[in-house]
């Protein structure tokens, strides 16, 4: 192990074995960040939780809630009259910051020390907005275009990922990357159709 690897080593556990936070944040509070979650439509009930624990509850979008930081992702559930329960997860990313303060410090011969444990070193994205599904549709036919218009992004996505595939893939691995676009295409259309199931026709 060169010299130079050995101080990135020492460093990073230099890092994790640390006990206090001396960074600033471009979102106000070190340790804490404020989330907005919107729903389409709007007026909808969303409670978050993170490991299984509520963090809070919006009671009716858009709204906005502080939270501590976590490396952990932020698990959604909406609620509205009318309308199937959607889920959606907010998204946990070390802060760009973190490599900065992290090889500055290495060139300056100290590490810049930061305490994981408050979550400083992490940032959620600042929001999320959730599609809601109605519950109830006036017939088959208006039921079947808004579904469909929920699988044609994801088909043209993922075909896309194909295209891109052919024009870059090895001949070797064109089958194996296709076959995983391919899958990833399945569940995303098998999900649409497990919330189809769900809903139902008005009876008139």
């Amino acid at each position: 192990m060169n010299a130079s690897l050995i101080q990135l080593v020492l460093a990073l556990a230099f890092l994790v074995l640390s006990g206090c936070a001396t960074v600033t944040s471009t979102q106000g509070n070190v340790t804490s960040q404020e989330l907005t979650i919107n729903t389409e439509p709007s007026n909808a009930r969303c409670t978050l939780k993170r490991y299984g624990m509520e963090l809070g509850v919006i009671e009716s979008t858009p709204g906005s809630i502080k939270i501590g930081k976590s490396m952990a992702n932020v698990h959604v559930v909406c609620k509205k009259d009318g309308y199937l329960d959607a889920e959606g997860s907010v998204h946990s990313h070390l802060q760009k910051a973190f490599y900065g303060n992290l090889l500055w410090g290495l060139g300056a011969g100290y590490a810049m020390v930061w305490d994981l444990s408050t979550g400083a070193p992490w940032q959620y994205d600042p929001g999320l907005n959730i599609p809601l599904i109605p519950s109830e549709f006036s017939s088959e036919a208006e039921r079947e275009a808004f579904f469909e218009n929920l699988r044609a992004p994801v088909k043209a996505e993922i075909q896309a990922a194909k295209d891109k595939v052919m024009e870059t893939c090895r001949p070797d691995e064109c089958d194996q990357q296709l076959k995983v676009l391919q899958e990833r295409e399945a569940e995303a259309i098998q999900k649409v159709e497990q919330q189809r199931q769900l809903t139902r026709i008005k009876q008139i």
